[in-house]
């Protein structure tokens, strides 16, 4: 989990320019300079996304361009702006989904208090979608 930790990111947005709080959400380094995040994570983007949390970063922000992003399967690839470049890279697999498979990931959900955390979770995978069928919202987990 230690390299996971390292290769992964946090992305926020603002909805608009008077936002005081921004959307938050993670992403991962798949190259040195291009990270993969959630489309609903940057979806109302106005304005600058900006990258921190990135390991060895120090405290700087830094920003990034949308490359590519699909709505319908939920994914957005970013583009740094700047001269950062991560030493800790996630390979994109294609795997076979398994139900009841047991899995792990770090993300950066906001506490109870509305601060930032990196924080592991656990959890199984209890459905997939064949093709072209999405579940109803109330099915999806």
């Amino acid at each position: 989990m230690i390299e996971l930790r390292k290769a992964i990111c946090k992305v926020k947005i603002y909805t608009d320019e008077n936002s005081i709080y921004p959307k938050k959400g993670t992403g991962f380094f798949i190259s040195e300079n291009l990270i993969l995040t959630s489309n609903h994570v940057i979806e109302n983007s106005k304005g600058q996304i900006e990258i921190s949390k990135c390991y060895n970063q120090n405290e700087n922000v830094l920003t990034a361009n949308i490359v590519d992003n699909c709505v319908e399967c939920d994914y957005a690839l970013l583009e740094l702006n700047e001269e950062y470049k991560s030493e800790f890279i996630l390979e994109l697999c294609d795997s076979e989904i398994i139900e009841e498979e047991n899995i792990r990931i770090f993300g950066y959900p906001n506490d109870t208090q509305g601060q930032d955390v990196g924080e592991n979770l656990v959890g199984t995978i209890t459905m997939k979608t064949e093709d072209d069928v999405t579940p109803p919202d109330n099915q999806i987990q």
